[in-house]
């Protein structure tokens, strides 16, 4: 596994989940729940994006709400882009992807043009490499994200209560929980994943990932939450994972770890979207610079 989630920091200025929307009681939640839009099961590996399972988190959340399967690549590159930050940044934080797809939006998968298919990290990460004219697809206001807004415990709730209340509260627009954490489970025998790892404290020494929790389900008389980490099939069960009350409970107050759910646009967000005028400049600039090159290159 790639570090390509960094470990992340409380942010007082996020809006607060718990807060915004409230919480539920255990007692009153069923005893299986899932917002799993039933997409395929991916490998970020064998896609070729070893780096970019932020952006993987943050298009499977799209998924699940819309019904279309979006293109990672797309939102790793404007993920990058929108920091200033070089293609070949190796990985990148959880909130810059959200509010990538709040403002620039998601790119349905059918809309990524041929010549960047396939083409691997390195060469999709390149805002350079993709037409203009996608931005104008992704845009659109049936492909755009809201807010996102931070899970964490609350209301007595432990960390796993906490997210089964989050998705529940949730459920009329599908939200999955978006979870980075330091990834310490290189198995998952029958797809559970365990609480015996062993963690140092030392945030470096491990890889960071972003995966979601998709809902909870009952597994030999007991809860489970069901985690989406993109590792392919042949990863945990069918692609998927268990995770236990002890598990998540452990795993989630170590330093870094954070947790958000991600709303879906509204025509008064979006209209308060400003793209700024630096970062325009800098793309135009960037796409300058690659016409000159390739005119230089005829002429040589």
């Amino acid at each position: 596994m790639k570090n390509g989630a960094r470990p992340a920091v409380q942010d007082p200025r996020d809006y607060s989940q718990a807060l915004t929307f409230g919480t539920i009681q255990p007692e009153v939640l069923p005893s299986e729940y899932s917002c799993d839009g039933g997409q395929p099961i991916t490998d970020q590996n064998a896609d070729g994006n070893p780096y970019s399972c932020t952006a993987y988190g943050t298009t499977d959340v799209g998924a699940d709400q819309d019904g279309i399967i979006y293109s990672p690549e797309y939102t790793y590159c404007k993920t990058l882009f929108s920091q200033g930050l070089p293609p070949e940044t190796n990985g990148s934080d959880i909130r810059p992807a959200l509010k990538t797809a709040k403002v620039y939006g998601l790119l349905p998968k059918v809309d990524v043009p041929l010549i960047l298919k396939d083409r691997g990290e390195d060469f999709t990460a390149n805002q350079s490499n993709w037409p203009v004219g996608v931005d104008s697809i992704s845009g659109k206001m049936e492909h755009r994200k809201g807010n996102y807004f931070n899970v964490y415990e609350d209301s007595g709730l432990d960390w796993f209560d906490s997210i089964r209340s989050a998705l529940y509260k949730n459920r009329a627009d599908k939200r999955a929980v978006i979870l980075g954490t330091p990834w310490l489970w290189l198995s998952a025998p029958q797809g559970f994943l365990t609480k015996d790892f062993v963690y140092n404290g030392n945030p470096n020494s491990v890889s960071w990932h972003c995966w979601n929790i998709k809902g909870w389900t009952m597994i030999g008389g007991k809860q489970y939450l069901i985690g989406k980490p993109w590792q392919g099939t042949n990863y945990g069960a069918n692609g998927f994972v268990y995770v236990s009350r002890e598990c998540i409970n452990k795993v989630m107050p170590i330093r870094g770890a954070i947790a958000f759910t991600l709303a879906d646009a509204t025509a008064a967000e979006i209209e308060t979207i400003k793209i700024g005028m630096a970062e325009q400049v800098l793309f135009y600039l960037n796409r300058l610079l690659v016409l000159l090159n390739l005119a230089k290159a005829r002429l040589a």
